[in-house]
């Protein structure tokens, strides 16, 4: 009776052991893969960049408009 309680022990402890192990190696690929963003993004973020991407297309728009205008300015005597 006591072998049979110790081989289900060590059997349970080792499935355990198998079951933290792949949650320790989901957790390192998690850690390594989020912060270069290969795992994707989160939705505030994406909101985020479109926000920027379209700043910067205003400022664009502005920096091509006030080259025009100076352009503008030379050629009047």
């Amino acid at each position: 009776m006591g072998y049979f309680n110790i081989t289900e022990r060590l059997s349970f402890l080792e499935h355990n052991q198998a079951l933290q192990t792949v949650q320790v190696e989901q957790n390192s690929e998690f850690r390594t893969l989020w912060p270069r963003g290969d795992l994707g993004a989160l939705p505030d973020d994406a909101e985020q960049n479109i926000r920027l991407t379209y700043l910067e297309q205003q400022l664009d728009d502005l920096g091509h408009q006030i080259d025009l205008m100076e352009s503008m300015e030379r050629r009047i005597p």
